[in-house]
């Protein structure tokens, strides 16, 4: 029993060990990646997810509304679109770091595109009569569409850049 018990042991500290190594190297390797940022690459990263971090706080502190209906929900977006718009701002008067230009420029125009299809979505909502209904529903439902089809593109590239802050669905849920 004992020379079963001494081999059991040496394999659990060969496997203890084993292990060890693996959880070392991609220690290495997720420090040696973020040490490879550049000064300027981590100032931007830091500078955005701070901007973004703030604006998703914002959001969540806004009142949930209860969509008692579809212009009811839009029209809760309009306080929602402000922080956007205003976190947008604070974005674009950074500047990214000279490989990732493309993907922040990329990014900052699907936040435009986002904010113009809310716009359209909420105006179609403050318009709807009974006269109207079914038609400004469905254009509402195709720029809802479309804004998340943005908001999946936008947070792919606010990934790439590292920015998790930015790439966060955040709702209200503050109280009314």
């Amino acid at each position: 029993m004992r020379a079963f018990g001494r081999h059991r042991r040496r394999a659990i500290v060969a496997a203890t060990a084993a292990t060890a190594i693996v959880v070392a190297a991609l220690l290495v390797e997720i420090t040696s990646t973020a040490s490879a940022l550049s000064t300027p690459a981590r100032t931007f990263v830091a500078s955005a997810n701070a901007i973004c971090a703030d604006a998703n706080k914002r959001i969540e502190a806004l009142p949930a509304v209860p969509a008692t209906s579809l212009a009811a929900g839009i029209e809760s977006l309009a306080p929602q679109l402000s922080v956007f718009v205003s976190q947008e701002k604070k974005l674009g008067a950074l500047t990214a770091p000279s490989g990732d230009r493309a993907t922040f420029a990329s990014m900052l125009s699907d936040g435009q595109a986002q904010v113009a299809d809310s716009r359209k979505q909420i105006s179609l909502a403050r318009g709807l009569t009974v006269a109207n209904h079914n038609l400004n529903e469905s254009l509402i439902q195709v720029y809802g569409a479309q804004l998340v089809k943005l908001s999946k593109v936008y947070n792919t590239d606010a990934l790439k850049l590292g920015l998790t802050q930015c790439a966060k669905n955040v709702e209200p849920h503050g109280k009314a």
